[in-house]
């Protein structure tokens, strides 16, 4: 990848992370020490987003 700043300190690195939706792949988020969620600037969207999150979501000991 060519870029300024690059992307990646190692291209490599770019094996490391999956692209998903939360309508397809949110059981998924089970397994995932990072979840970026990207969606409308709009308060009742993202909290019935991360109420589903939540359900799933790798819990923190």
């Amino acid at each position: 990848m060519k870029g300024k700043p690059a992307p990646f300190y190692d291209n490599d690195f770019a094996a490391r992370i999956t692209i998903g939706n939360f309508d397809d792949d949110l059981p998924k988020i089970k397994d995932c020490d990072w979840v970026i969620e990207v969606v409308v600037e709009n308060l009742d969207i993202k909290r019935n987003l991360f109420a589903k999150v939540e359900q799933y979501r790798k819990k923190v000991h």
